[in-house]
């Protein structure tokens, strides 16, 4: 496995690789939009992407796409877009990096001079989920959400802004069986005053209870419930969620 930049794939490298046993290529693909790209000074465009990913796939090594949420200039639709294009691009796997601003860094002068504003935590775990919740949705397996918590982040000045949190790839799933239950409840009517029995994969309850238990409490004062409970039924897939009202 090896990480590489979309415009560092052409067809020497790619057979080097090859003749030295590489099985799986990750792209750092960040953002489909050329504007992002460019805001961002990335110093290719979408199309060179495209044209990696395709020898990469052609060239039958697995194909990963990394993602950006929150980079200058990218909206919702420009990250929703952009897990799609990875998608149709044939990638098996899939890692999404919410944006931080690291000191005395190019993206920490534009916040500086009010030219980039970072997404605050909460904004960036419901951006990062419309991602995931794509690749989900298309079985490219995710790999990772948020940056892996190591010293480095924190040497010479390290993370000064932007969306980073430990655990911000718990939150992000969290976040992912909270839209899926509330979307099942939607469909129980007036259930105020009753008990809800939540039942998720097996290994997902903490996933599906939230952070300090953020979403029983969300959905116990949204539905007007007595309480909420949750239990595990291994015959449920990854994200799946059945619900019983008494």
């Amino acid at each position: 496995r090896c990480s590489t930049r979309p415009d560092y794939i052409d067809d020497e490298i790619l057979s080097i690789l090859k003749n030295y046993g590489m099985k799986t290529i990750e792209l750092g693909v960040q953002s489909m939009s050329d504007t992002v790209l460019s805001a961002s000074s990335r110093g290719h465009t979408a199309d060179a992407t495209r044209i990696a990913a395709d020898k990469i796939v052609s060239n039958g090594f697995d194909f990963v796409g990394q993602m950006m949420i929150g980079l200058p200039f990218s909206t919702v639709n420009d990250e929703t877009d952009c897990a799609k294009a990875i998608s149709d691009m044939g990638a098996v796997g899939a890692r999404i990096y919410p944006t931080a601003v690291f000191a005395s860094t190019g993206l920490e002068k534009l916040m500086l001079a009010g030219q980039y504003k970072p997404l605050t935590l909460s904004d960036a775990v419901k951006r990062a989920a419309d991602a995931a919740e794509i690749f989900i949705e298309r079985s490219v397996r995710l790999l990772r959400i948020g940056l892996c918590e190591t010293d480095s982040l924190h040497e010479s000045g390290g993370i000064i802004a932007g969306a980073f949190h430990p655990a911000i790839g718990e939150m992000c799933l969290s976040e992912i069986y909270l839209r899926r239950i509330c979307k099942k409840l939607d469909s129980c009517g007036d259930i105020s005053g009753m008990t809800a029995l939540i039942y998720v994969p097996v290994g997902n309850i903490s996933k599906a209870i939230g952070q300090n238990g953020s979403n029983r409490l969300f959905i116990e004062k949204k539905y007007r419930l007595k309480k909420v409970l949750f239990r595990e039924d291994n015959a449920l897939d990854d994200f799946e969620a059945k619900i019983s009202i008494i």
